[in-house]
């Protein structure tokens, strides 16, 4: 139900006289209206309802309206109204009483003196409206005994044990793993310090690989001090090597290319060389070394270069090792005695790589062969042999 209420000279009235009531903490805005253009009696709509005045039982809410500007209402028409609203029923206030105690937990240890707890809720029942809250505490507290503590016992670590290995042929992983079982840890023992996996390297066999060719190198610069030489170029057999029961590369890893330089000077003598391979025999019946007769090692210059056999006119020039490249082929050479200038063997320098050589020598039935010669060997030295004029 709305009632109406109007305004008079400072007091309000109601269409129930007998129901007045002062109105507490209401602001009231006084607007006066003002008669413009003849109108009257124009009021806006009527505002929101205020908030109930109780928050429990019964209360009162108000709305209110004014008079526009440019108008003049009229004093008896209403500018309040009220009427009565209800939230809810104010509650009874109850004080609150305790639960009975839960039964006690576990002994806060495994061995010795500890404590146990039990707890409560203050809801038997629960505070209601302005009643109290429980007094006391919710939680009990007492002392309890697990039985006489055992020694503590250091875990230890078991020794590792190998898994397989993770591939079956080429570079693998070999895990092992342990346990803390040696023993385990008991009564508060420490635990095993350190990693439980090992890992290893492990190769059961080579995987069957073919080895392939690399790239050839670029040729190399025609080095030779005078005469003919070479230009060679390498390839290796790494793309990829090969492995396990692989085959090896097919084919040369050294390709050469003649070249040749400016005309030799008269202490560096150049041999025949068409006529010096025409005579060459494969005969290896015997060693070059195994000879007497210096004159068989120096017949073969003497021929072949024509050079002079005044021996004391052949002179020792530079060593062969590690400079292959600048030694001209189809020269004079000489094997020398490590650490002396004793010559063993003359002969003809034919090829010349790296740290293998090939001379063109006499052996013991003077026969003309070609024989290798390793660079590398200590024992020894190869020199270029010089002329004098």
């Amino acid at each position: 139900m709305s009632v109406g209420i109007r305004l008079s000279a400072g007091r309000m009235s109601s269409e129930c006289p007998s129901r007045q009531k002062p109105i507490k903490g209401l602001l009231f805005i006084m607007v006066i209206g003002l008669r413009i253009g003849g109108v009257s009696g124009l009021w806006s709509s009527w505002g929101e309802w205020s908030a109930c005045s109780k928050s429990c039982d019964s209360g009162v809410r108000f709305r209110a309206r004014h008079c526009m500007t440019g108008s003049t209402c009229s004093s008896n028409d209403d500018l309040l109204q009220q009427e009565m609203c209800q939230t809810r029923p104010c509650a009874e206030n109850i004080d609150g009483s305790w639960s009975d105690w839960a039964h006690w937990g576990e002994c806060s240890v495994s061995c010795d003196l500890g404590y146990k707890q039990r707890i409560r809720s203050c809801d038997n029942p629960a505070p209601q409206g302005s009643g109290h809250g429980c007094q006391g505490s919710g939680r009990e507290f007492d002392s309890c005994s697990a039985g006489a503590c055992q020694s503590a016992i250091d875990g230890g670590w078991t020794d590792f044990v190998d898994s397989h290995c993770s591939t079956t042929c080429g570079p693998g992983v070999l895990v092992s793993t342990r346990t803390c079982t040696n023993p385990a840890p008991q009564n508060g023992g420490k635990n095993c310090e350190g990693e439980k996996l090992a890992f290893r390297k492990c190769e059961i066999r080579e995987c069957t690989v073919d080895g392939a060719w690399g790239a050839w190198s670029f040729f190399s610069p025609c080095a030779v001090i005078c005469g003919s030489g070479y230009r060679h170029r390498t390839r290796s057999c790494s793309n990829p090597p090969p492995s396990g029961e692989g085959k090896d590369c097919q084919g040369a890893a050294v390709e050469r290319l003649d070249c040749s330089s400016a005309a030799c000077p008269p202490d560096i003598k150049v041999c025949d060389k068409a006529s010096l391979l025409g005579a060459v025999t494969k005969s290896t019946s015997c060693s070059t070394l195994a000879s007497t007769s210096s004159a068989l090692d120096t017949l073969v210059i003497e021929t072949y270069c024509s050079a002079t056999n005044d021996t004391t006119k052949w002179k020792l020039g530079i060593e062969i090792h590690n400079n292959c490249d600048l030694i001209p082929l189809y020269t004079p050479i000489g094997v020398v005695r490590a650490g002396t200038a004793h010559v063993l063997q003359y002969g003809v320098l034919v090829e010349c790589y790296v740290n293998n050589l090939q001379m063109a020598t006499k052996n013991c039935h003077d026969e003309l062969i070609i024989e290798n010669q390793a660079l590398d060997d200590t024992t020894r030295t190869y020199h270029m042999i010089l002329f004098e004029n």
